[in-house]
């Protein structure tokens, strides 16, 4: 017993384990040392740690060698392989992964929380364990009836399904009083990404909530919660709006006026969401990962491996493989060989794994000094290489949105493409035999944020061109590429985009889409086709889309087919949201307020005068709708915005007439509409590391 005794002593001290009635018998117990009724304490206030519980190979191993953060892939494991062969390394890695699985059986099945895991549509919410989220529970625990606590944690708690049992918790078992959202652009915290967002809670144990405190800023000091309701993002939300909303997840939809409580009660009243089965019309069967980054990456090549190996190119990016005849007649230069994989993507020799474990064989051929390499990967005779689609190359309308230049994981380069130089320049390519055939369908970059210009960027992917778990494709029922091309028009609009953003972090996930609501007319109705054949002219620009154009238009596929001139593009863009806020059912000063909540716009378009930035994308889509009803557009924008509740006085220059507005940027000017700016806050840190995150990254986001 002796012995047991002093082994749990070690570990309790290897631990730091701390037990709170034994350190604050005083707060449970009674002088005489009998239990409180009502034991707890009155407050608690604390900025718990953001820490996901799961193995993370990068950062232990950074603590041996910190270049491991620019590995990606198959380089990584091989970086991996050889800091093991230090047996001190290799023996903390075991410790490391023996302690983690010890704490996680310890949290999940030890009795200890019971707001971690919710049941919805009948599955077990997914998502890593977080700290955060423990603390969270651990300070309701800590509470007596009605004590109350202030804790600082990650905004995912509004929306992510891992958080799903806690928002259960803090509105049911809890009255939730305060929820403050903030960001670190002003560097409230340094050391941290600037584009992080935070959310302030403050909750008393007891519930329900019926009536929250809100407030959710952006770009703001600490300071701005000092006067908190007399600021005018301040708001009172009725629980019961969040809970009809999302009657399963509970999501803290984020309304930032009472005209946003109204508009968005009004759309999902209306509209279904995403996830409903509709009968005579498209619909939603899921959303796809085709290929993970991570754990897939032995099936990538990059081009000059495949140039290494005879590999000729092809018309579209793509590469071909000389046959096996040509490798033979290289006078001993290369080797057939063949390696092995398990279902985490590792690499062996054939005879290091028991057939059970082999999830992928790799039979081809490798340089004749590669033989001994474990992690070298052989090249397929015969074969079409075909490009990988990563988050970069998705935007808007635009399935080729920047091109490969160099590098590997977050070091990688990319360069921004003109739609007069459009190409597929992927960073990698895919052995047409290892993935299913894929058509016309549409994707979206899964790695987002609110502080972008904008959040959800669709597009149509090309056949034969399989996706990065960053940018996931839609599967629709009944197939039909002109309702993927309807979902992308939907999907790209302002109001769906800010709608999604009303519930975003960091990640698009499937859950969230799912709950976003969108008229779904037929494909073959007058206001589908309009918004189908514009898409068309925007999509189909290179040579990857002959045959779909020659299938929706009935016409050959040219150079000069689509649309490439950027005003005439940005007109259609205009148009196609003037249309999807009709079928929504808006007013002009709905939409002119949705317009007003994208303040980064046109950053990179010279403004009119008297005014430090353009707003020509706002402006020509207001317009776009005045012209669709056939009404006169307002002289006075000024007035038209303040009747929406939106104040621009201060950054509206002498010219207020809409349409003159639209006509002096345009012409006089050169302002483009719906132009990207080219530097998105934080897009090093988002876009570059969301090629490198986890498949259940996308699943739930913290």
């Amino acid at each position: 017993a002796d012995g047991y005794l002093q082994l749990a002593q070690k570990i309790a001290d290897e631990q730091h384990f701390f037990h709170w009635e034994l350190d604050f018998p005083e707060v449970w117990c009674d002088e005489a040392g009998d239990i409180r009724l009502n034991g707890g304490f009155d407050a608690i206030v604390g900025n718990p740690p953001w820490d996901k519980i799961k193995l993370n190979e990068r950062e232990f191993y950074s603590n041996y060698n910190p270049t491991i953060w620019n590995y990606q892939g198959t380089a990584r494991k091989q970086l991996m392989a050889q800091l093991n062969a230090d047996p001190n390394i290799l023996s903390a890695w075991g410790n490391y992964q023996r302690t983690l699985s010890a704490s996680l059986a310890l949290l999940f099945e030890g009795s200890l929380y019971e707001h971690q895991i919710a049941i919805v549509d009948g599955e077990r919410t997914g998502g890593d364990p977080d700290m955060f989220k423990f603390f969270t529970e651990r300070a309701f625990q800590l509470l007596r009836e009605g004590g109350r606590a202030g804790i600082i944690v990650p905004h995912g708690i509004q929306s992510t399904m891992g958080c799903t049992a806690l928002r259960h918790l803090l509105l049911d078992g809890c009255n939730l009083q305060i929820l403050c959202r903030l960001d670190n652009e002003r560097r409230i915290f340094s050391g941290v990404f600037h584009g992080q967002k935070f959310d302030l809670l403050v909750f008393a144990k007891g519930g329900p909530t019926k009536k929250v405190e809100a407030a959710f800023f952006s770009w703001e000091k600490a300071e701005v919660i000092n006067n908190l309701r007399s600021h005018p993002r301040y708001v009172q939300i009725e629980a019961q709006v969040w809970r009809e909303l999302s009657s399963e997840l509970y999501t803290f939809v984020e309304l930032h006026t009472y005209r946003e409580v109204e508009l968005v009660s009004q759309i999902y009243a209306t509209y279904p969401r995403l996830d409903k089965q509709l009968e005579d019309t498209w619909n939603i069967v899921d959303f796809t990962r085709e290929m993970d980054m991570t754990n897939d990456s032995h099936l990538f090549r990059d081009g000059e491996r495949l140039q290494l190996f005879g590999a000729t190119k092809l018309q579209g990016r793509r590469w071909k493989t000389p046959s096996a005849s040509w490798f033979d007649l290289q006078e001993g230069r290369y080797i057939k060989s063949e390696r092995v994989v398990n279902s985490k993507g590792q690499l062996y020799f054939p005879h290091e794994l028991d057939a059970k474990r082999v999830k992928h064989y790799h039979r081809g051929y490798l340089l004749r000094n590669e033989a001994d390499n474990r992690q070298a990967l052989p090249i397929l005779e015969d074969e079409t290489y075909n490009p990988l689609y990563e988050g970069r190359m998705v935007h808007q309308f635009d399935h080729a949105a920047k091109a490969y230049v160099s590098g590997s994981g977050r070091s990688a380069k990319w360069r921004e493409l003109s739609f007069d130089e459009k190409e597929i320049v992927p960073h990698y390519f895919v052995a047409q035999r290892d993935y299913p055939h894929y058509d016309f369908r549409a994707g979206f970059c899964g790695v987002t944020g609110i502080g972008n210009e904008r959040s959800l960027l669709t597009a149509i992917i090309p056949p034969n061109s399989p996706c990065g778990n960053s940018v996931p494709t839609v599967n629709i029922s009944p197939y039909d590429p002109k309702a993927h091309f309807l979902w992308v028009a939907l999907t790209n609009s302002f109001i769906a985009d800010w709608l999604l953003r009303l519930t975003i972090s960091n990640n698009i996930n499937f859950f969230i889409l799912n709950s976003l609501v969108l008229p779904r007319p037929k494909v073959e109705s007058p206001e589908a086709r309009l918004l189908i054949q514009a898409t068309v002219n925007l999509t189909c620009i290179t040579l990857e889309f002959a045959d779909l154009w020659l299938a929706v238009t009935g016409k050959e596929w040219n150079e000069n087919s689509g649309v490439r001139n950027l005003y005439d593009r940005a007109q259609l863009r205009a148009e196609i949201d003037a249309r999807v806020a009709y079928l929504y059912g808006l007013s002009e000063l709905d939409f002119a307020y949705i317009l007003s909540t994208f303040p980064l716009l046109d950053r990179g378009q010279p403004a009119l005068p008297g005014e430090s930035k353009s707003f020509i994308t706002r402006d020509i889509a207001l317009l776009a709708l005045f012209t669709l009803r056939g009404k006169t557009s307002p002289d006075d924008i000024v007035s038209f915005f303040a009747a929406a509740g939106v104040d621009i006085r201060h950054q509206t220059g002498a010219i207020v007439d809409l349409r003159k507005r639209v006509h002096v940027a345009q012409q006089e000017f050169g302002a483009i509409a719906y132009q990207p700016s080219g530097h998105e806050r934080g897009e090093d840190e988002i876009d570059i590391a969301g090629e490198e995150q986890d498949e259940s990254d996308f699943e739930d986001e913290e």
